[in-house]
């Protein structure tokens, strides 16, 4: 339990003493000094006042992205956070190397693995990779800014800032996570009406309506160009698939291919059959 107004922590007593500085975490995950002032000789209760005079309240500022490209390189410092907002760790690590990928290679596992991974993205390998539990997030370089989108689902996927940005181009209002830790602090905003995804090169769709879409909803196979009966262009809205709203991504499947489904989308100012 914490008590704002005192700065009152009360938590286990376990492995603290009486005057310990300890260090505890506030705020949308900021990291202030505080000592233990009282532990409770029957039971197992400590008491630890909060400076807080060291809580940073300035306004949190969006985050960004950081230039396309030459975002990273290996032996930077870069920070992992979880997309799960209720989760306020940082995983601070370091890029040992990286080799860029491509859709360009004859390689069926590679265009396939991962349908959302159909243009060139990184494979990076980290010093320190995050919890299993935690399977997609955002890495921020040194100044906050994001540089890639990540999936651990198999292997680490980074996609580039350039494309990463496209990828999540904002369809509605969202919530807003907040993260304020010692090196920077950061808001990043999430889209909670649906994400505007890269199905390919040339082409982009969005999925909308109240459904928080996560990077391992994508569906893993998506049909070849040559394969495509429904053209869509970029910024257009699915709609509908015969008459029927689409809420959830896994109800697209392999719909592409298929010449008789009517699919309605939003283009431009008006809604269109393709």
């Amino acid at each position: 339990m914490f008590d704002v107004e005192k700065g009152l922590v009360f938590t286990s007593r376990d492995n603290l003493n009486l005057l310990d500085e300890v260090v505890m975490t506030v705020e949308g995950g900021q990291d202030v000094a505080a000592s233990v002032i009282h532990v409770h000789p029957a039971h197992n209760v400590a008491v630890i006042k909060v400076h807080m005079a060291s809580i940073d309240r300035r306004p949190l500022r969006a985050c960004q992205f950081a230039p396309p490209r030459s975002s990273v390189q290996p032996g930077d410092t870069v920070y992992y956070v979880p997309l799960d907002f209720t989760n306020k760790t940082v995983t601070k690590t370091t890029i040992t190397s990286f080799y860029e990928s491509s859709d360009e290679r004859d390689d069926s596992k590679s265009k396939y693995a991962f349908g959302f991974f159909l243009f060139h993205h990184l494979t990076v390998k980290l010093k320190d990779m995050p919890p299993e539990e935690q399977q997609e997030g955002l890495l921020l370089n040194k100044d906050g800014k994001i540089v890639a989108l990540v999936d651990f689902s198999w292997e680490c996927y980074f996609l580039p800032a350039n494309e990463l940005q496209a990828a999540l181009e904002p369809v509605g209002q969202d919530r807003v996570g907040e993260l304020r830790f010692r090196d920077f602090d950061v808001k990043i905003r999430l889209i909670h009406c649906g994400y505007r995804l890269g199905l390919s090169e040339t082409w982009k769709s969005c999925f909308p309506r109240e459904y928080l879409l996560r990077v391992t909803d994508v569906p893993y196979q998506l049909p070849w160009p040559s394969q495509e009966r429904h053209p869509l262009r970029k910024g257009d809205l699915i709609l509908k698939v015969d008459d029927k709203v689409i809420t959830n991504i896994s109800d697209l499947g392999w719909q592409y291919t298929q010449p008789s489904l009517r699919i309605l989308v939003f283009r431009g100012d008006k809604e269109v059959e393709v």
